[in-house]
């Protein structure tokens, strides 16, 4: 997770980030290639961080 936050750089993204909630990932070939995750509650609201996913994975990369 550390490894494709800091190739990518999806904002604030720490050692001990993914213990403030639920991440989900996908892998290919054992590596991971996409996450994205929970960094905050507050009551049925969740924030939604760390949505990545690898520049050579297909369509890694989109600019907006």
């Amino acid at each position: 997770m550390l490894r494709l936050a800091e190739i990518t750089e999806p904002g604030p993204f720490n050692s001990r980030t993914n213990e403030l909630g639920y991440f989900f990932g996908i892998r290919e070939g054992g590596q991971l290639v996409a996450m994205a995750g929970e960094r905050l509650t507050a009551g049925k609201y969740v924030e939604i961080s760390a949505v990545c996913t690898h520049q050579e994975w297909p369509g890694g990369w989109i600019d907006c």
